[in-house]
């Protein structure tokens, strides 16, 4: 549902290796063996590609022969940017519990969400697979027996099905298509609507000496179009080094961390504007989610639908 809401990292122990991959709503650990395959399948892929380049972080699928061409930058209409440009807005946190929700999909309780990096180990293995990878990352000692859950294979993706077809987190979809809806929508220059990815990305960054991520731009990614608006939705207090760093305009390059309360939630072109995360020095877990959305008089159903790895939902009138 939520990547792990994209957590990246290197160097792991032995059995794992320093690539990650996203596959639906997490990021987990790829096997040595399956990164160096990986690593030279995209370098060949590389070297023949003809249209964008493609990340090691995830083999490109191609676009389906049935498809346009993707849109290239020359086709953005400037109403857009003025509607992606990096602005904070506040919302109703009674309408819309968000940080609650989470508690739940964690599995945690009533514990503060900053916290989290403090509490003792469960005795299972979180349901939540961004959990699971958080604690990795944090240099927590994890039991043997959760281990296989990191690896791509058919326990840890048995694992997500289940997470995601979990109460907690299905009562937090419900909230969160209201949200777009009510929220989202209006914010994206289209009374038409929007297109949007669904489930959201997950992200949990504990303190860490190393950063979840790499500097970089969605349209770095496959299955990326350059008419998305990015929504970043922190459901903890975030500032300094727990928080995203981001540029204001493409190319601008100056890079400033984003310092929000819960309540608050960011809009900006994700697309364009690079933008990272360092190591988590604070004391204080960040826990966020965040999704693209394109507005539907720009939409295509380029890459069979998906932004990214994600597939799409519509929200406007009539939906």
């Amino acid at each position: 549902f939520f990547s792990a809401i994209g957590l990246m990292g290197r160097g792991y122990k032995r059995g794992f290796d320093s690539e990650v991959q996203r596959d639906g709503t997490h990021e987990y650990v790829a096997s040595g063996r399956q990164a160096r395959k990986k690593a030279k399948k995209a370098k060949l892929q590389k070297l023949h590609a003809v249209s964008e380049e493609c990340d090691n972080i995830t083999s490109p699928r191609g676009l389906p022969k049935s498809m346009p061409p993707p849109m290239n930058c020359m086709d953005v209409p400037t109403w857009l940017d003025e509607h992606r440009t990096e602005c904070i807005f506040d919302y109703d946190t009674t309408r819309w519990p968000f940080q609650d929700l989470m508690q739940q999909v964690l599995g945690m309780g009533q514990v503060d969400l900053s916290t989290l990096h403090k509490l003792q180990l469960p005795q299972d293995a979180p349901i939540c697979p961004t959990l699971l990878y958080a604690y990795k990352i944090n240099g927590r000692a994890l039991p043997k027996s959760w281990e296989p859950l990191l690896l791509r294979n058919n326990t840890s993706k048995k694992c997500l099905a289940a997470f995601r077809k979990s109460l907690p987190f299905q009562r937090f979809l419900e909230v969160f298509y209201a949200f777009v809806r009510e929220v989202i929508v209006p914010l994206c220059g289209d009374p038409s609507g929007v297109w949007y990815q669904c489930p959201p990305t997950l992200r949990i960054q504990m303190p860490a000496d190393k950063p979840t991520g790499k500097f970089h731009k969605d349209a770095d990614y496959d299955r990326h179009v350059p008419t998305e608006i990015n929504f970043w939705i922190p459901v903890t207090k975030v500032w300094g080094a727990n928080t995203l760093h981001i540029e204001t305009l493409p190319n601008k390059g100056d890079f400033h961390p984003l310092e929000m309360d819960y309540g608050q939630m960011a809009r900006f072109n994700g697309n364009q504007c690079h933008h990272y995360c360092v190591a988590n020095s604070t004391d204080s877990t960040r826990v966020s989610f965040d999704l693209r959305v394109i507005p539907k008089s720009l939409y295509r159903g380029d890459h069979d639908g998906h932004i990214g790895d994600y597939k799409t939902k519509f929200a406007g009138p009539g939906a």
